[in-house]
């Protein structure tokens, strides 16, 4: 949504592109980060602990953007389970996610297939963030493109994917314009 606001899609292009990108993408997955401990409350558990839990049904989704904008800006697979044991997904992450990161298929040579099974599973279950993030760690960029630009409905952040990987719009692009109404105005 702060992408949105800022059309930054449309106009991030030309000479030092990449580092605005770059920068970008760690501001946003730093306010993501941010949004999740502002989201958590103190467990009355746990009280004096210092640990907290995620509250509310909105968790989960708050969960899969952080995990969406990490991979986005650049993380690998190791390094999400860095973040994991360092707490970045909260002291309590979701079930799903630590078995995901901490799966034995994940290093074994049918690991991409085996995640893009696992995001067309997301997919189904209208985990669209996480679907995305799945999808670019397997090398599907462009099915996590067109998740971006469907499900989520974000143009301008299908158009960071075209950054990164330049072409990987077009065909999206063109069937935007196609099913626009000014396509068939004369």
């Amino acid at each position: 949504q702060e992408l949105r606001c800022t059309a930054v899609g449309w106009w991030l292009h030309g000479c030092g592109a990449e580092q605005h990108l770059d920068a970008l993408m760690t501001k946003l997955t730093q306010s993501a980060i941010a949004r999740l401990r502002r989201g958590r409350q103190d467990d009355p558990r746990q009280q004096g602990t210092g640990r907290c839990v995620a509250s509310g049904a909105g968790s989960a989704h708050q969960l899969d953007e952080v995990f969406f904008w990490c991979v986005l800006s650049g993380a690998t697979l190791p390094r999400l389970r860095e973040l994991l044991r360092a707490g970045a997904f909260g002291a309590e992450p979701e079930t799903a996610l630590v078995v995901l990161l901490t799966h034995q298929r994940l290093g074994e040579p049918g690991e991409p297939a085996w995640l893009r099974k696992n995001a067309f599973r997301l997919l189904q279950i209208h985990r669209f963030h996480l679907a995305a993030a799945l999808f670019c760690l397997s090398g599907g960029l462009e099915e996590a493109v067109r998740v971006v630009a469907g499900h989520l409905r974000d143009l301008q952040l299908a158009l960071l994917f075209e950054r990164r990987a330049p072409g990987i719009c077009r065909p999206l692009l063109r069937d935007v314009l196609a099913a626009s109404p000014l396509a068939h105005s004369d």
